[in-house]
């Protein structure tokens, strides 16, 4: 259940959330592109829960950083470029991200795919993460090099 947001008249209050969780969102993104796996995973709650395109979903940080190191492993990089961020009008707890994620594949060609994820924020921490990409030219072209 959402805790919910009760707005004040200060400067911590209700206006400050949409810049705040902004910038964790994209936070995670610099560093995922930087291979910080510890940088994303600071920003999850302990029981996280995450669902890479069709894999199934998991939960919690052990998990988050199992399935992100996993694909990981299929390239030497990777760059986010975000298009939108925006969160949903009934609940400011749920963002929407649109972008281009440019991935360097093992054999040094790169591959740019179109994105979407989602995410549900508890406080300042993401606590559902879903990304919603074909990821098969991705893994076609790792499987292709030999990873």
């Amino acid at each position: 259940m959402n805790d919910p947001v009760v707005a004040t008249s200060d400067a911590g209050g209700l206006a400050t959330i949409p810049a705040m969780r902004r910038a964790v969102i994209m936070d995670v993104f610099a560093t995922m592109d930087a291979g910080d796996v510890d940088g994303m995973v600071a920003h999850m709650t302990d029981d996280v829960s995450t669902q890479f395109g069709n894999q199934p979903e998991v939960s919690g940080k052990t998990a988050f950083r199992a399935l992100f190191t996993q694909v990981g492993q299929a390239i030497v990089g990777l760059r986010h470029e975000v298009l939108d961020l925006f969160h949903a009008v009934e609940d400011f707890d749920v963002w929407f991200v649109r972008l281009r994620v440019s991935y360097h594949l093992l054999d040094g060609r790169t591959v740019t795919l179109p994105c979407c994820n989602l995410f549900r924020m508890r406080g300042d921490l993401i606590s559902e993460y879903r990304v919603y990409v074909d990821i098969g030219p991705v893994l076609d072209g790792a499987a292709a090099s030999g990873a």
